[in-house]
């Protein structure tokens, strides 16, 4: 499984790498997209043969996920908070290769938005995704992130946004 940022997938398309293009989304989630892809580095999920026609892209550094609130762990609080969503990235690649069965080839961008509590349990999950709006993407995503567990925190609770852009082939 090979994960790149979003900018990195973005210049193999450009420079012809892909011959995908990811849809045209909706203005208002383009606007929230690029806010939290300011923040975040994009994680790239996808069926064998979409990233197969990106495995000759390096693997971009990870950056920790925006975190507001005060109330995730102390140090470093965003690499603990990327190192749970990555380590739970197969059940989000499950999803989206359910999502995407008789739909061969759909791509298409996802930010997953959800608060951490002092307990560490995800709460308020919510995932927009245009282009997946007709399937259980959206659905099966939400359950997954739901059965995560982050570290405890003295804080209190804080939000996360978190960007996906997932590439069929």
């Amino acid at each position: 499984m090979r994960f790149i940022s979003l900018s990195v997938v973005a210049l193999s398309l450009a420079s012809g790498a892909c011959s995908r293009k990811l849809p045209v989304e909706d203005p208002a989630f383009e606007s929230r997209w690029k806010e939290v892809t300011a923040a975040n580095e994009a994680v790239v999920v996808g069926d064998d043969q979409g990233l197969a026609l990106s495995a000759s892209v390096p693997k971009a550094q990870a950056t920790p996920p925006a975190v507001r609130g005060g109330g995730l762990p102390e140090q470093p609080a965003g690499h603990d908070v990327d190192r749970v969503i990555r380590s739970n990235l197969g059940a989000v690649k499950g999803c989206y290769l359910t999502a995407a069965r008789g739909t061969a080839g759909r791509s298409g961008k996802a930010i997953v938005s959800f608060t951490i509590g002092s307990d560490g349990r995800p709460a308020n999950v919510q995932v927009d995704a245009p282009s997946f709006k007709d399937t259980k993407l959206p659905t099966c995503i939400s359950s997954q992130v739901s059965f995560w567990s982050f570290p405890r925190s003295r804080k209190g609770a804080g939000a996360v946004s978190y960007p996906f852009v997932f590439v069929g082939g």
